[in-house]
């Protein structure tokens, strides 16, 4: 009898720590000891408690934080790696290698191995590194109608492209231009864009982003010892290991977390010398966001002076954020101005003596959200603002 105590106490302290916040607004913590494609069934304080995948708006993964310097640097996203694949599906990897052959795509993954699936489900491959100007200019490339597939070149800090038919690619991409097959290295394209797309033929249950902000659209998952099977709803098949899962998004796109998204522009203005660059789902010293006694496992925290700007494309309702001075320091003050195309929304002057504040702003048609978080009265001295929660709802 003691034997089977300590082995299912083992057996619970492998169990991975999650959090989940519900449609109703409840918000449940413990360890993850099943998830089924109905329901998800969490251990708390040794007691097992079954939530309906139907009624969970996100799952989260909480994994210790890994060491941070103040000066650190926002954690890598696939946006910052040079081979970045994007599906139809809006699933996006980070990949170390692209290749295809026969209709069959094969991607080398950074963190779950190879993927296979058909050409038809691949929307974009970028093999360039980006810079700002580059990302601008790829993503206008993005939007353009076009007929035939596209071959997209860099020249010095600008793209071009050439429309025909990509073929099979490797070291070399065969690629059809006026009806001549031409081989064009690698090394020489920045991207490729391919139109000749199905869309899925599967709806997502959750869209799921890993420890290194892969997104990835699942039709379907299962969970057996401490590992999650992925089915893409465009096709193939990943396991990914616990400690490489941030969380599971069931609310079918209807709300984004900032922390989930790329800034299109990041402006930083130190005072002094020393260099704050905002984070991600993190205080600025590397810990857990807290404001009042309260641990946010999503927000940003950016200090003063930094002014961040995001595309919302008139897509979102709502912006909500819980705002103030996180506890890890013991003063600090600043001006954050929150403004939906040039019109300020919120223009408030944020201390460590207040008490923290919900917002909940109309962007309803926005297309450029921007966060100024300028100096306050005592130049930029523990200037370290939150935004817990901060997120945007359809």
């Amino acid at each position: 009898m003691l034997l089977c105590r300590l082995l299912l106490l083992v057996a619970a302290l492998e169990l991975p720590a999650v959090e989940v916040d519900t449609l109703g607004g409840a918000h449940h913590q413990g360890l993850l000891a099943g998830l089924t494609a109905t329901t998800a069934t969490l251990q708390v304080n040794g007691q097992p408690q079954s939530v309906p995948l139907a009624e969970i708006l996100e799952l989260r993964f909480d994994h210790p934080p890994a060491t941070a310097t103040p000066a650190a640097t926002p954690a890598a996203t696939p946006a910052d790696t040079p081979l970045l694949v994007t599906l139809v599906d809006g699933s996006r990897l980070a990949c170390t290698r692209f290749s295809t052959q026969q209709a069959t795509a094969h991607l080398t993954t950074t963190d779950f191995g190879v993927l296979s699936l058909p050409v038809s489900q691949v929307a974009n491959v970028r093999f360039g590194p980006p810079t700002t100007k580059l990302e601008d200019a790829w993503k206008t490339i993005l939007q353009r109608e076009s007929r035939k597939d596209l071959v997209v070149i860099k020249r010095n800090e600008t793209l071009d492209h050439l429309a025909g038919v990509i073929g099979d690619s490797g070291d070399k991409i065969k690629f059809l231009l006026d009806g001549d097959e031409i081989p064009v290295a690698r090394e020489k394209i920045y991207g490729l864009v391919y139109t000749r797309r199905t869309q899925p033929g599967r709806k997502p249950v959750c869209q799921i982003e890993t420890s290194g902000h892969d997104l990835l659209q699942a039709a379907a998952i299962s969970w057996q010892n401490n590992s999650l099977t992925v089915e893409l709803a465009a096709g193939g098949k990943l396991t990914l290991p616990v400690v490489s899962l941030r969380s599971l998004d069931f609310s079918a796109g209807k709300v984004r977390y900032l922390s989930q998204l790329e800034p299109r522009e990041v402006k930083y203005t130190p005072f002094f010398d020393v260099v704050w660059n905002y984070r991600r789902d993190r205080n600025l010293d590397g810990g857990p966001l807290r404001l009042a006694g309260k641990t946010y496992s999503r927000g940003l925290a950016i200090h003063s002076r930094t002014l961040l700007k995001y595309r919302l494309a008139g897509e979102f309702r709502r912006f909500q954020a819980v705002v103030g001075i996180d506890e890890v320091v013991d003063e600090g003050d600043v001006r954050l101005v929150i403004s939906g195309d040039g019109r300020a929304l919120f223009e408030a002057d944020v201390s460590r003596a207040d008490a923290p504040r919900m917002l909940d702003l109309d962007v309803t048609g926005v297309r450029e959200l921007e966060i100024l978080v300028d100096f306050g009265g005592n130049m930029d001295i523990s200037d370290h603002l939150d935004l817990a929660d901060a997120r945007l709802l359809k």
